[in-house]
């Protein structure tokens, strides 16, 4: 019950997204920040592994996930937490997003 109720209510918007038959991709951002964009690497995972509260990325790095997101194909139909680390950015979107696993039909 963390943030009261918000997390509840973000899962039924995601999960009526998802029933919709809309494509859709989304995103589940780690704290936002200020910092600069391009600084670190971002991490984009599934199944709710990005820990609270240590869990960080810059306003101008997820602005830069979700265009990506729109570029390529292999981001359609997948929910994913994004945060970053120290390290280089992205350079190969394709192969992440075809990392990523579509969510199950329903």
């Amino acid at each position: 019950r963390m943030f009261g109720d918000v997390l509840k209510w973000k899962l039924k918007g995601e999960n009526a997204l998802r029933d919709s038959g809309v494509p859709y991709t989304i995103i589940r951002p780690g704290g936002l920040t200020d910092d600069p964009a391009g600084q670190s690497a971002f991490i984009l995972e599934q199944g709710d592994r990005v820990i609270t509260g240590q869990s960080r990325i810059a306003r101008a790095d997820l602005a830069t996930i979700c265009v990506q997101a729109l570029r390529y194909p292999g981001a359609l139909n997948r929910t994913f937490e994004t945060s970053t680390l120290p390290g280089s950015p992205i350079t190969d979107w394709p192969a992440v997003f075809a990392k990523l696993q579509p969510d199950p039909s329903k």
